[in-house]
């Protein structure tokens, strides 16, 4: 029963080892995990856990630990401990495209969370746009469409017409670079 309390104190204890550890400009952050994991054990409801954690362990040093690895673990434990809060499934696609670079890991990222029904209407255009960047147009497509086909707002309804004809025209050029190879 005092697992909450207990994991708001080791919570506090992470926050000032990162705090300490950064003002100092020291890069070994060893403890930083074993910190988060005892925290998210003992409360697997405390968000802040999982969104500034995972930031503290997915910087390069000296920002953070440089372990995108384990704030993804950290975030998929968050994930699967609280799966109605889609901004999880933002941290970890953020932490997929900007620290792991993994477009296609990003871009399923964005787009489980956008299933939500509470998630903003961006989460599915981040997925979107994320898919094409890593050469993924079909994802993209079906993405755009479906943020076309869903949205009642007539500036995303265009906006994703518009990629909609951009990747169509991609794939056009594509389409005719091989057969010019040819």
């Amino acid at each position: 029963e005092y697992a909450p309390l207990v994991a708001d104190i080791y919570w506090t204890r992470v926050v000032q080892y990162f705090g300490n550890k950064h003002a100092g400009k020291q890069v070994d952050l060893r403890l930083l995990w074993p910190l988060l994991d005892v925290t998210s054990v003992l409360d697997p409801h405390l968000m802040p856990v999982y969104h500034f954690g995972s930031m503290f362990l997915s910087d390069a040093p000296p920002r953070g630990a440089g372990r995108p690895d384990l704030a993804a673990e950290l975030i998929e434990r968050g994930i699967r401990a609280n799966p109605d809060q889609w901004r999880l499934y933002y941290d970890l696609g953020f932490v997929y495209y900007f620290d792991m670079k993994d477009y296609a890991k990003a871009s399923a990222a964005f787009y489980e969370g956008s299933k939500n029904p509470n998630s903003l209407i961006w989460m599915k255009i981040l997925a979107a746009k994320i898919a094409a960047e890593g050469n993924s147009a079909q994802t993209s497509i079906f993405l755009w469409k479906d943020v076309y086909d869903t949205t009642s707002d007539p500036s995303i309804k265009e906006n994703a017409l518009n990629h909609l004809q951009l990747l169509q025209a991609q794939e056009d050029c594509e389409h005719i670079d091989r057969k010019c190879v040819v």
